[in-house]
């Protein structure tokens, strides 16, 4: 007995719904055969617009409120993922990327191996004469370099 009196309601609800919705209508209808046959073309065509923008931009929702994806959007998305990582991992070097990174390692190891074969010999002053700073600055060249490897595609 219950269960028939809840099922009469939601039938109640859905009919007066349904009767709301068609009022509605009706009454833009109305609204619109008013605009036009009064002369506010204006109004007519923005009030067409704003219908047609409230339909392309609503999207269908289930039972719950959460938006329905079809299987077209879901391949448009996953292609366009696709072509936005393609994008990303086939991108050119700049044209000055891999000279200064092989120009710093070797300068680097050139300043590294002159330091320790003119170390004995100080009247040279090769490469600075600042002692084992040296190293530092043929080391920090070497890592420049190897830092520039990260940007190498």
């Amino acid at each position: 007995m219950f269960s028939r009196q809840s099922k009469n309601k939601d039938l109640d609800t859905k009919a007066n719904s349904n009767e709301k919705n068609k009022n509605q209508v009706l009454k833009t209808i109305v609204n619109v055969l008013k605009n036009i046959i009064f002369g506010t073309k204006n109004k007519t065509i923005n009030f067409f617009n704003n219908i047609k923008n409230k339909v392309l931009k609503s999207k269908p929702k289930n039972k719950d409120g959460v938006e329905i994806i079809d299987a077209d959007t879901l391949l448009r998305k996953a292609k366009k993922d696709q072509k936005d990582k393609l994008k990303m991992t086939t991108g050119k070097n700049p044209r000055w990327l891999v000279p200064t990174m092989c120009g710093l390692m070797l300068i680097g190891l050139i300043w590294i191996v002159v330091f320790y074969l003119t170390v004995s010999d100080t009247s040279l002053g090769l490469p600075i004469p600042i002692g084992n700073w040296n190293l530092l600055i043929g080391l920090v060249l070497v890592m420049a370099g190897f830092s520039l490897t990260t940007k190498w595609k």
